[in-house]
């Protein structure tokens, strides 16, 4: 896996769908949680790219992953 382009793809993705459902006058509940994502991931690469912090992506896996 290259780690560069995985993270181009999801900006892109990101984007596209934000662009997509800004124009829609209704969304489903799996559109609204796709968009959601979309904004996170959105959000997270402005901030990483503007020199906020990085998230400790060991820890957040970890408790994301942990059997609930």
């Amino acid at each position: 896996m290259d780690p560069s382009a995985n993270l181009y793809e999801q900006i892109r993705l990101a984007k596209n769908y934000l662009r997509t459902t800004a124009l829609a006058d209704t969304l489903t509940p799996l559109e609204v949680e796709g968009e959601r994502l979309a904004d996170l991931v959105d959000v997270l690469t402005e901030w990483l790219a503007e020199g906020g912090f990085a998230p400790d992506w060991q820890a957040v896996y970890s408790r994301a992953t942990a059997p609930r």
